[in-house]
């Protein structure tokens, strides 16, 4: 066989001879892509249309043969699904193939056309479309599920579980980007073990723009088809979401809102399991890097291709916002959309909380007040922005509603939504909306309160936030449930003085005092207050915490932040209403 494959090229009307002499068919060709193969579409005077595959190179009859057989498996076991159907040719061979003018063997497939346009054609896609898109690549994993091939175990660049190749390539980047590639690969090789101890199987392995295919694009786009199952992969099946997500995140910096909705559709077909639901962040920032770097490399080939740079630029946005990304937010943000509580150690800490709960008077004992009520200061109560920013009235106002309670400590506000969070520290740039739903309690009491500990602990922050409506000085305890966890409590709005008598690393005893309440000037510009918290990871956070979370990520941090109240028996039964958000 001669070597010069690459002299050889195939025009559209050598494409149409060679469907009419190996299949009888005539018809029109229009040269497509070209990847390993020479690919037409063909059209017929019958208005039958097909796309004709000639290979380009030297070929695999094994990896050919395992093409077909996908195929033709998916045709006898998954009629629901659009797949495109083998055309044998006149000698009744799914495989044919013809000698070119170099001597050269080349193998030709017809394939039935499925017409439709692409995933990028569609000009809105919303949270619906990604769902289904999440649906279709569990119908795929189960359509596969029956199915094995020799050749689907083999290595190929473009698995993610081969992602170390990568490493080879990392010095065409510049040392700022490096950093981040090192990042993920280092975290990448340290999951690797327990990534391939994961359910394995066939999957696509390319669900791209091009491969999917939509009906009804402006009203209500609709998946009818994946097609082009030319990187098909024995992997691990949660790849298949990686990929998806990963290419769909081009040019985004909104991660969450767009991979959630793919998560809930791939679930709702195909139950994702917690440890998959651990690794995927790892593995969809693997799959980006793939690409990027084979992206670099054809620049490197090809430097001019204006193309390949905004293509390098697209993969960069995604991956330079995951990597600004707390990792295991990103995962309790799946968790949820899965319907498993966000923090593995949330229903733990529930029925640890219950059996350790402690009185209000070991949080406030100079107080001398063994109850609590709430007061509602969300959007829907009477508390609107200008009884907040008005202290005078505010101040009035509190007094007049502990009148009311006078053998009461007045507390509330876990997960209300309130109006007040609006300085630049709350702000979301990408969609200019705030944080708005408080994670924690406020307890209304006066300045200069002692605050008790609450079970033994350790300081592990120890500082004054103290931009407008922050916490002020903040002190955050760690504390060991049982041996078997750890949660975490803080309390904020604080007097400076607080700072000084304690230090990160010292360890506390339940009942020790461990701040006090701070004045308006000190502590943020808010009235007087206690802002206490729990928390089960602090997410890296080593000076601050948020106190107050987006809106549409309320789920998320709720089971992050449970109720505080949890923690704090109440003698009344009618004022524990608000422990029903738990539940």
């Amino acid at each position: 066989m001669n070597s010069n494959y690459m002299e050889f090229q195939m025009e559209n009307r050598y494409a149409e001879q060679i469907l009419y002499t190996l299949y009888g068919i005539i018809g029109s060709a229009t040269k497509l892509y070209e990847d390993i193969d020479f690919n037409f579409k063909i059209n017929t005077n019958t208005n039958e249309t097909y796309l004709l595959k000639v290979s380009r190179g030297k070929f695999d009859n094994g990896y050919l043969d395992y093409q077909l057989q996908l195929l033709q498996y998916f045709q006898a076991t998954n009629k629901k699904l659009n797949t495109p159907i083998a055309i044998p040719d006149r000698n009744g061979s799914p495989i044919s193939s013809f000698i070119d003018d170099f001597a050269n063997e080349h193998k030709v497939r017809l394939l039935t056309y499925l017409e439709g346009n692409s995933w990028v054609d569609v000009p809105e896609k919303n949270s619906n479309l990604y769902r289904k898109l999440g649906k279709q690549c569990a119908l795929s994993i189960k359509a596969l599920s029956g199915f094995d091939h020799i050749k689907a175990h083999r290595r190929f660049d473009l698995d993610i579980l081969e992602g170390n190749w990568t490493r080879n390539h990392f010095s065409l980047f510049n040392k700022e980007e490096q950093t981040i590639l090192v990042h993920f690969l280092e975290k990448f090789n340290g999951e690797l073990e327990n990534i391939q101890k994961l359910r394995k199987g066939i999957i696509h392995n390319n669900m791209h723009d091009g491969n999917i295919l939509v009906e009804n694009i402006e009203e209500n786009p609709t998946i009818f088809s994946v097609v082009n199952y030319k990187n098909a992969i024995y992997s691990t099946s949660i790849n298949e979401l990686a990929v998806a997500i990963a290419y769909v995140l081009y040019g985004k910096n909104e991660i969450l809102n767009i991979a959630l909705p793919i998560i809930e559709g791939f679930h709702k077909k195909l139950l994702i399991q917690e440890d998959e639901l651990k690794y995927l962040p790892t593995l969809i920032s693997m799959r980006l890097i793939i690409n990027l770097v084979k992206a670099k490399m054809s620049l490197e080939e090809n430097p001019n291709d204006k193309e390949l740079k905004q293509l390098i630029e697209a993969i960069w946005t995604p991956l330079k916002s995951l990597h600004q990304l707390n990792e295991n937010f990103i995962v309790y943000s799946f968790r949820k959309q899965c319907n498993y509580p966000a923090h593995p150690n949330y229903y733990k800490f529930k029925k640890w909380a219950m059996k350790n709960s402690q009185g209000i008077e070991n949080l406030f004992p100079s107080l001398n007040k063994t109850d609590y009520t709430f007061i509602d200061m969300s959007v829907d109560s009477n508390w609107d922005a200008k009884r907040y920013e008005n202290k005078r009235v505010a101040k009035a106002e509190l007094t007049k509603f502990k009148k009311k309670y006078p053998e009461s400590i007045i507390t509330g506000g876990y997960l209300e939504e309130r109006c007040v969070y609006d300085t630049e520290a709350y702000k979301n740039e990408n969609d200019n909306s705030y944080r708005s739903i408080h994670l924690g309690v406020d307890f209304w009491v006066k300045e200069d309160t002692p605050v008790h500990a609450l079970y033994d602990g350790k300081v592990v922050i120890l500082h004054n936030n103290s931009e407008d409506k922050d916490y002020g000085p903040t002190i955050v305890l760690e504390h060991k449930a049982d041996r078997i966890f750890t949660f975490y409590t803080l309390y904020g709005h604080l007097t400076r003085d607080s700072l000084n008598f304690l230090k990160v690393g010292k360890r506390i005893k339940k009942g020790d005092v461990v701040g006090y309440i701070g004045h308006d000037n000190e502590n943020g510009n808010w009235l007087p207050h206690l802002h206490f918290q729990i928390i089960l990871d602090l997410l890296g956070n080593t000076t601050n915490f948020p106190g107050v979370a987006f809106k549409n990520e309320r789920s998320t941090w709720k089971n992050i932040c449970p109720n505080p109240m949890l923690l704090l028996k109440n003698k009344k039964t009618n004022t524990q209403m608000n422990l029903n958000l738990e539940f």
